[in-house]
Order: C-alpha cells, then structure tokens, then sequence
C-alpha cells in the first residue's frame, strides 16, 4: 500500500481502530487509549486525527524519517518478527506528540 492511501485510510476512524487492532501492540494500544482519552477522543479517532497532523504539518526531516522506518520495517519484516526497532519507536511517539 502506497503513504498517500495508508494516511487516507488512516484518516477514517474505523479504518484507523481496525489497523491498530491489527498491530496486535498492547502498550501501544494502552498509550493511545490514554491519550484518546485526554483529548476526549476513542482510539480510532486518535490515530485518524494523528495521522491527519502528521500529513499536515511533518516537516521533510519527518518525512524522511518515516520513509526510512517504513523501508526498514518492509526489510525487517521478511526477515525478523520481533519488536519495534527504536525508529519505529521513535515515529510513533513524534505521530503522539510525545517527542
């Protein structure tokens, strides 16, 4: 799936809350649970609304980064199924604000 159709998709809150079900991640899923809920928000909305600011306002340094984790991720994938390298890590806590 191309960036330009995965940040459309993840837009849609119930697309959003089906992929992050699929992560099968439950810290991840807890850390957005709580953040929803400090912005009033389910956690399908959060990461639809994440995904929206992440396309409106990621710099080119953001975005190359992103690239880069997602490259690695598609090469990792093949060969390993373990936990998030620390880019992965780091991108989704720059897509929550947590920097």
């Amino acid at each position: 799936m191309q960036l330009g159709a995965l940040l459309t998709r993840l837009s849609d809150e119930n697309d959003a809350a089906v992929a992050l079900d699929a992560l099968g991640d439950v810290v991840l899923l807890a850390q957005i649970q709580e953040m929803g809920a400090q912005h009033d928000e389910t956690p399908g909305e959060y990461v639809a609304n994440a995904s929206r600011r992440y396309a409106a306002r990621a710099g080119d340094e953001d975005w190359l980064a992103l690239m880069t984790a997602i490259e690695r991720a598609e090469l990792g994938s093949r060969e390993r199924r373990g936990p998030r390298s620390d880019d992965e890590r780091r991108l989704l806590m720059r897509g929550r604000g947590l920097r």
